[in-house]
């Protein structure tokens, strides 16, 4: 069900493609492409780093729909991760998801207000939310009661969100937060101190 997908560029996914029970016993799998066996130089060895893993969640703390079909958050933390996004609708509705790191032209961060979208031209657009090019996720709606969705091979930086909805007429719910990733490394030690800037850096 993922059509395309890339580690720097984004993923589409179109729902109503999944197979039941894809990856259990017993499946027909008469209809899938033959495997290829590849010749591959050089030795597999274990990773000497602990995986990456799913960690914290952070919750949008402000949320708009500045117009019809568009949805803008702000999760109030600048993370690398992803998006999930939890929603209910009917089937062949697509989401296009984006996220931003900063509002277009503007060196500091602040909260999101209803005006702020993401621009839709190139490389940091100089209206809206600031992006990069191409990358963003699309999802398409399988149709089967509430539907959870999140990118499976790639990440991006970001804080402020936005969801464009092709028919939001079909929508029911619409949720989404981020989710830091990062490698599962046991913590070898902490900082506090009075400057809550540091504190929040650290």
């Amino acid at each position: 069900h993922i059509t395309y997908n890339h580690f720097f560029g984004g993923e589409e996914v179109d729902a109503r493609l999944m197979t039941e029970r894809w990856s259990e016993y017993g499946l027909d799998d008469s209809q899938w492409q033959t495997v290829e066996v590849a010749e591959v130089a050089g030795k597999l060895e274990a990773s000497i780093m602990p995986p990456m893993r799913l960690q914290e969640v952070y919750k949008p703390d402000v949320s708009f729909n500045p117009e019809k079909g568009v949805y803008t958050y702000d999760i109030g933390q600048n993370i690398g991760g992803i998006w999930r996004v939890r929603v209910r609708g009917k089937a062949g509705t697509t989401l296009k998801i984006r996220g931003a790191e900063k509002i277009a032209d503007e060196q500091t961060k602040r909260m999101l207000v209803e005006e702020d979208k993401l621009s839709y031209t190139d490389q940091h657009g100089t209206t809206g939310l600031s992006f990069t090019g191409d990358v963003f996720s699309s999802y398409t709606l399988s149709g089967m009661g509430t539907e959870i969705y999140h990118p499976l091979f790639f990440y991006s930086g970001f804080r402020y969100l936005q969801v464009d909805v092709d028919h939001p007429e079909d929508i029911e719910s619409l949720e989404i937060e981020g989710v830091a990733v990062y490698s599962d490394l046991e913590p070898g030690g902490s900082f506090e101190c009075s400057d809550e800037v540091l504190n929040r850096l650290h």
